[in-house]
């Protein structure tokens, strides 16, 4: 197993009162600057709310990265944000004030609610690399630099109808940067993960698996 930080909606937080202020203090206590401003002004955030958080660290590229190593998206992060759904084409410009345009890293976590019980393909088309988890299962570990335009990832099994957590981690090295996050639900399209089926999360450490089953 490995750890990294995600947002986790195991705990049943995400639905009380109580979850913004519980997700700022567990993402400073692991060294996270906190939620973004947008967050923030939308007070706390029921599971009806359709979105995810995302995360941004100024670091090296990086190529090669090891199988589990996560040190490349920890410490204090660079700046925040709130997505609808993943479909970031940032160009040669940085992501958001405070982080680089070149030589970052972005975590984006949340919950995907499936639809029909059968098999699942989550892929990312991205510049540079990264990796995809979902419901606590590697599906994806890309540690190359390479333009967009081509999906990577793989499939799983899922049930219908019900909540997964999931983590994506990119890094970009330089030239222009790329986020898309799709889907291929049992009996459907290839199509972005749509925003009415993305939940955020509060944030909580678990070890992810990458025992077999995803491929």
């Amino acid at each position: 197993t490995a750890h990294l930080l995600v947002r986790d909606f195991v705990s049943g937080r995400g639905a009380t009162a109580g979850f913004l202020p519980s997700l700022q203090a567990e993402l400073k206590a692991v060294g996270h600057s906190g939620v973004g401003a947008d967050l923030v002004a939308a007070g706390p955030v029921p599971l009806s709310t359709a979105g995810v958080a995302g995360f941004f660290w100024n670091t090296s590229c990086q190529t090669g990265m090891a199988q589990g190593d996560f040190s490349g998206w920890q410490g204090a992060a660079a700046g925040t944000t709130f997505y609808s759904r993943l479909n970031a084409d940032w160009g040669a410009a940085a992501p958001q004030a405070g982080v680089n345009a070149d030589n970052f890293t972005a975590l984006f976590t949340g919950w995907v609610r499936t639809r029909a019980s059968g098999l699942y393909s989550f892929t990312i088309d991205t510049d540079d690399g990264g990796f995809i988890f979902v419901d606590r299962r590697q599906v994806l570990w890309d540690n190359t630099a390479h333009s967009a335009g081509t999906q990577r990832g793989g499939t799983l099994v899922l049930e219908g109808d019900r909540l997964v957590p999931f983590v994506v981690g990119v890094f970009e090295c330089t030239g222009s940067a790329v986020m898309r996050f799709y889907w291929t639900p049992p009996g459907e399209a290839n199509q972005l993960v749509p925003e009415s089926q993305l939940r955020p999360a509060p944030a909580t450490l678990v070890s992810y698996s990458t025992d077999a089953g995803v491929s």
